[in-house]
């Protein structure tokens, strides 16, 4: 089951970030800190934006989060995480969170949506080419969420 995470979550998405975070030290990804993304998914919940928990036997075992931040155009959501602790990996779980955060999205007027991937996170990388018409700049993406098939590269000033 996915879902919107609510304020009462607040520790369960802590723990999933504070997981998240360790995850990219694998892999050497340089990051923001904790407490930055902490107060953003903070934010997002109290928005409404797709911070979204996948529940399976009552616990919280992954989560996506996708937040318009006030400095953004209001048409657009970034994806600051998209994480599934490793035990419930290879089932499908990435792939439902990521659509229901589009879905989300879009009932919300999203227009835009983009991501960073790590350098190094060869399999978020590979998650994120695959998608038809998708187009790697750097290591950010821009997807125009209207048109599912339509990738823009963007480029941070």
């Amino acid at each position: 089951m996915i879902r919107h995470a609510r304020p009462a979550d607040l520790a369960v998405v802590l723990r999933l970030l504070k997981e998240f975070d360790d995850s990219l030290d694998d892999i050497q990804a340089s990051r923001a800190p904790v407490e930055v993304l902490a107060r953003v998914l903070r934010y997002g919940i109290a928005n409404r934006d797709p911070v979204l928990l996948a529940i399976e036997d009552g616990e919280a075992v992954g989560i996506v989060a996708w937040v318009n931040l006030p400095e953004q155009d209001s048409d657009q959501v970034n994806g600051l995480m998209l994480y599934v602790r490793d035990e419930f990996r290879n089932r499908g779980i990435s792939r439902s969170l990521a659509q229901r955060a589009e879905e989300v999205s879009r009932d919300k007027g999203y227009r835009r949506y983009t991501c960073e991937v790590a350098a190094g996170n060869e399999a978020g990388l590979a998650a994120v080419k695959s998608r038809p018409g998708a187009r790697l700049a750097g290591y950010t993406f821009v997807r125009d969420l209207v048109e599912e098939e339509k990738w823009q590269p963007h480029l941070h000033s």
